[in-house]
This record gives structure tokens, C-alpha cells and sequence, in this order.
């Protein structure tokens, strides 16, 4: 009985520790979020910056040194506003909910003893898809030639949805 009350007391404390840890790496994407000004095709990183306080925009002649003068249209009909980069963001929140959730795993991979958790077994299997998505990403960049990574957000998303799955088939069997 007493043993039964301690093991669910650990795989609550997991539960909480998975919570946890992936509030913390989402409000740490939310402090660091890049930030880019556009012009028609041409763009700049102005840095990063918290989602709620912007970065000053750069100056236009200091836009217009770096991109040089072609087609770039007169100061007085240009905005440089920075936005936000999403597809940055998205990746950066990927990156950090794959840590989150090694840590949160090794947390109760310590602690569990002989219980196993359904709902840490699915996530178990959501982080090793995102493992083997990155595995991939890394793989087919440098087959590729190295011209940049072939969609990593897209290889992410594919690899949370495989693992989440393949943890839920496993479950349920």
C-alpha cells in the first residue's frame, strides 16, 4: 500500500516536472525572440529582444549601406518596423521543448522506480521522434551539399506527431 501511494506520488511528480519544464523553456523563446525589418526583398536581423518590447529599428542609411541602393524605395516611403521572425521562434521553441523534455525524461527516469506512466511513455516517444527528426534534418543538410537545413520545422512537426503516435499504438497494446 505504501509502496502503490509512492509510486504514484513519483509519476505525479514526473507529470509536474514535464509541465514545468516546458513552461519555462517557452518563456524563455518568449524573452529571446528574433527580430527582423523587411524592405520589399530586402531584410535585416535587428536582434533579439523579449516579445513584448521590440527592438529600435536601424537606421535607413545604415539599411541602405548594407543592401546597397538598388530599388530600394526613398526614406519618406519606407517603414522600418521591426517584426517578428516567426519561423525563428518556431524553431527556437522546438529546440527548447526538446530540452524540456530530456530533462523532464531523465527526471523520471531517476525517480519512478517500477511504475511506468502512460502519459510519460507518450511523451517519452513525442521527444524521440523529435530526436530522429533532427537526426534526419542534420543528415539530409549535409547530403544535400550543406545549402541550408531542408525544413527543420517541418521534419519537427512530422517528428512530434510520429512519436506522440507510435507512443500512443504502444500504449494502447
Amino acid at each position: 500500500m505504501v509502496a502503490e501511494v509512492r509510486g504514484r506520488t513519483r509519476v505525479a511528480f514526473s507529470r509536474w516536472v514535464v509541465v514545468v519544464a516546458c513552461l519555462v523553456a517557452f518563456a524563455v523563446v518568449a524573452t529571446r525572440v528574433p527580430w527582423r525589418v523587411q524592405v520589399q526583398r530586402y531584410g535585416q536581423q535587428v536582434g533579439r529582444a523579449p516579445l513584448w518590447d521590440p527592438p529600435a529599428p536601424p537606421d535607413y542609411t545604415a539599411f541602405v549601406e548594407q543592401h546597397g541602393n538598388s530599388g530600394l524605395p526613398p526614406e519618406a516611403e519606407v517603414d522600418l518596423r521591426p517584426i517578428v521572425s516567426w519561423q525563428g521562434v518556431a524553431f527556437d521553441a522546438l529546440v527548447a521543448l526538446w530540452c524540456a523534455l530530456a530533462f523532464a525524461l531523465f527526471v523520471h527516469r531517476m525517480i519512478r522506480g517500477e511504475r511506468r506512466d502512460r502519459w510519460l511513455f507518450v511523451v517519452g516517444h513525442a521527444w524521440l521522434g523529435l530526436t530522429a527528426a533532427a537526426v534526419v534534418c542534420v543528415s539530409l543538410w549535409l547530403a544535400l551539399g550543406g545549402w541550408g537545413p531542408p525544413s527543420p520545422l517541418l521534419l519537427g512537426a512530422i517528428g512530434l506527431l510520429c512519436g506522440g503516435t507510435a507512443g500512443v499504438v504502444r500504449n494502447a497494446t
